[in-house]
């Protein structure tokens, strides 16, 4: 098996970080008094509810820089394939690696929220116990397919 270094796309980051901003500008709008001019819609009217999605899209936006930042500037791989598994860096949680006798079956599952369907490569692992391994291709420097076929590959050996 030859190892395999997958990086971050830098373009792809750069892409995101607008989606990050809009949450940011939608929070300080829910947060104003300018959006109980436009929002006079009885479930909006709560001037508690509306503060409280304002800070919660706010931190999500910050989030979401703070990472697509660490990301940008970091020179370690996304994604690290070797002889002994698969070390997934691409989260914005923690670094998890998954040796490959753990692994049970590899496919491509689709997350569907509700204006929003995000496509990630799970990995099931033999042991219920533990959670699978999702990785998130959108961000890196192979597509979706091209490591889904290389993890099959793999695990199959």
């Amino acid at each position: 098996m030859r190892k395999m270094n997958i990086y971050f796309e830098k373009g792809k980051l750069i892409i995101l970080i607008p989606y990050a901003l809009l949450f940011i500008l939608l929070g300080i709008w829910l947060v104003s008094d300018f959006s109980s001019f436009i929002l006079n819609y009885r479930r909006w009217n709560s001037p508690n509810g509306k503060i409280l999605l304002g800070i919660l899209s706010i931190v999500v936006g910050l989030l979401g820089i703070f990472h697509m930042g660490k990301c940008y500037i970091t020179k370690n791989p996304a994604v690290k394939i070797d002889e002994i598994g698969i070390m997934n860096n691409s989260s914005a949680f923690k670094k998890r690696t998954v040796k490959w006798e753990e692994i049970q079956s590899i496919e491509i599952k689709k997350h569907k929220l509700s204006f929003l369907s995000l496509s990630v490569i799970r990995i099931n692992l033999k042991n219920p116990n533990k959670s699978p391994l999702e990785i998130d291709t959108n961000k890196l420097k192979i597509t979706r397919e091209e490591l889904f076929q290389i993890l099959q590959f793999n695990v199959h050996k």
